[in-house]
């Protein structure tokens, strides 16, 4: 559903009983957290300079807004003047928002016009709080909507070259705001446009190059973008990426403080805006077909299901989605990753040896992204860099499905970040950032296939201080230290990431398939963790019987006898007891 949320001063509101800016109405199912927390530092409006002493209310621009919230929700809101309040002496805004679920906000991304077009409720409609709070919800709540209403009296749309040409933008400058907005997702770099036409046609201009951009963009950067039509100045706003400014409104030290994108067609100053590197052939195309919404959203309809079968939706960089786009334009249908990374070392050969460069001068590993790392060629004067060789075997592991493989490159990691160790009894912060790098893969993709993987992310090493000590595997690796796992950590990870439910999975999965658990040292890690796991999280581990079936189930014996002991030792005395006298 669709929820809404009204926003002016008023004599009182939802939230307060005295005079000033509050809520004064919202749908039923609309969260009191949300709209405290995230809708409230949202409700703003400054009016033009110029027109001050303007009446009209239809005179002031309004302020179209749409961004994305972390917990799914897409807002949807419009900020207008709304001339005196209700002592007439000072003048006051209205926002409407609609509060779009997760659920239901994919079709509004890809069909833009719902955004740009909805109606919204005006101050001017004359609607206020009534003062007797007594009466019925129903007369005090606004209702939820199954979809966002289309404004019947919208502006006439005008063409890309008549816009264009009215707004002094070229060709050049558009595909510089679609690059603008690729890095501002990546990289929360803030966008500022400043257009050269009055405050009165503001609304007008801004809206529509707004949705012009916003038809330019793949759905995997529309996930993630924010904006909105017009601000007198400048603001530092998390979630919106992207501001319409009026004359005069930027602020320098925004622009400075975030590196900001600033497009001034005022002035004909444009600071920070990269020129393009060559021909995209992604951005071309867009420009063919800016008017043809049919022929946009199949192709970002096929890119989308190919970045999602990538897992990629995190993001990508323009040169990243150009040659996803190159290769479902020319209907190629790569079988492996190796495919494309072919295409993309010869298309994208610069940045392969920046990425090069970036690594060999032991760069922050943690900012690299998963597709620039599968994507990494290993050359032979650099096999005994070893920045270079983690860099390698962090590809082995994210493309290996063999738990042997898997557990031989984590080992060879380990090895190679004790050789940096000045003192040998820390783990080296390139290790670290390769952790970290795991851990941020596989976040949202916890299953029994990513368990081994993601648990790279919480291992742990040191050089042997036991003498004498040997191990029952003959590997190599084994003769210089001995490897351990976070379990603790683990378990809070899987936790915080997946529930109970994907806890309780992976404990299913490690006493069947986590060969490296029947080793001392990490079978008593793990029982230790487990222990904890258990009594800070998991109360119903051992009363809720179905999943207590499935795990006395497993065929391994030695694992199930040590999860019985736990049990025993947990339980209160009188059923210890018991429980013993059954046993």
């Amino acid at each position: 559903m669709i929820q809404q949320h009204y926003y002016t001063r008023e004599r009182k509101g939802l939230y307060s009983p005295t005079p000033g800016y509050d809520t004064i109405s919202k749908s039923k199912g609309l969260e009191d957290k949300l709209i405290k927390e995230v809708l409230h530092n949202y409700c703003f409006y400054e009016a033009p300079f110029e027109l001050i002493q303007v009446d009209d209310l239809r005179e002031y621009p309004k302020a179209l807004m749409c961004f994305n919230i972390p917990s799914g929700e897409m807002i949807i809101g419009c900020s207008s003047f709304a001339g005196k309040d209700y002592t007439g002496q000072r003048n006051r805004y209205f926002t409407h928002n609609y509060v779009v679920s997760e659920m239901h906000k994919e079709v509004y991304i890809r069909n833009p016009e719902k955004i740009f077009h909805a109606e919204f409720k005006m101050q001017n409609s004359n609607y206020t709080v009534q003062d007797d709070y007594s009466q019925e919800p129903s007369e005090t709540f606004l209702e939820e909507l199954t979809d966002i209403p289309m404004d019947k009296q919208s502006y006439e749309f005008l063409t890309v070259d008549k816009l264009f040409k009215r707004l002094c933008i070229q060709t050049s400058m558009y595909k510089k705001l679609l690059s603008a907005c690729f890095d501002s997702v990546l990289n929360n770099r803030k966008i500022y446009i400043v257009l050269n036409v009055t405050a009165q046609e503001l609304s007008k201009y801004s809206k529509q190059l707004m949705e012009y951009i916003y038809r330019g963009l793949p759905y995997v950067v529309r996930r993630k973008i924010g904006f909105i039509t017009y601000v007198k100045n400048s603001k530092s706003k998390e979630y919106i990426n992207l501001q319409f400014v009026a004359k005069e409104g930027i602020r320098l030290s925004n622009v400075e403080q975030s590196f900001a994108y600033v497009f001034d067609f005022k002035e004909e100053k444009h600071l920070n805006v990269k020129t393009l590197e060559k021909d995209n052939d992604y951005l071309n195309y867009i420009w063919d077909n800016l008017e043809d919404e049919k022929v946009l959203k199949e192709c970002f309809h096929k890119d989308d299901e190919y970045i999602k079968e990538r897992q990629q939706e995190q993001g990508v960089s323009l040169q990243e989605y150009n040659q996803i786009f190159i290769v479902n334009f020319e209907k190629k249908t790569p079988q492996e990753d190796g495919i494309l990374q072919n295409i993309e070392i010869q298309s994208c050969e610069s940045k392969c040896k920046e990425l090069e460069l970036n690594i060999l001068k032991y760069i922050d590993i943690s900012e690299i992204s998963k597709r620039q790392i599968k994507s990494f060629v290993m050359e032979e004067k650099y096999k005994n860099n070893d920045i270079y060789m983690i860099v390698y075997y962090l590809q082995r592991i994210l493309g290996s499905s063999v738990d042997r493989e898997i557990s031989l490159n984590e080992k060879k990691i380990c090895e190679l970040s004790i050789k940096m160790m000045p003192e040998g009894y820390e783990i080296s912060a390139i290790l670290l950032k390769v952790k970290e790098r795991i851990q941020y893969f596989y976040e949202k993709n916890i299953s029994k296939e990513t368990f081994r993987k993601i648990m790279i992310g919480f291992v742990e090493c040191n050089i042997h201080n036991a003498m004498g000590h040997t191990s029952e595997k003959e590997d190599d690796f084994s003769l210089e230290f001995y490897m351990n796992y976070n379990f603790q950590g683990l378990f809070n990870y899987l936790l915080e990431h997946g529930g109970v439910d994907k806890a309780r999975d992976y404990i299913l999965w490690a006493v069947s398939d986590f060969v490296e658990l029947r080793e001392k040292e990490v079978c008593f890690s793990f029982f230790e963790a487990l222990k904890i796991y258990i009594e800070n999280d998991d109360s119903n581990f051992f009363k809720d019987k179905n999943f207590k079936s499935k795990l006395m189930q497993k065929n391994n014996v030695a694992m199930i006898g040590r999860i019985k002991d736990l049990e025993l030792d947990m339980c209160e005395r009188i059923k210890r007891f018991i429980l013993g006298l059954k046993r």
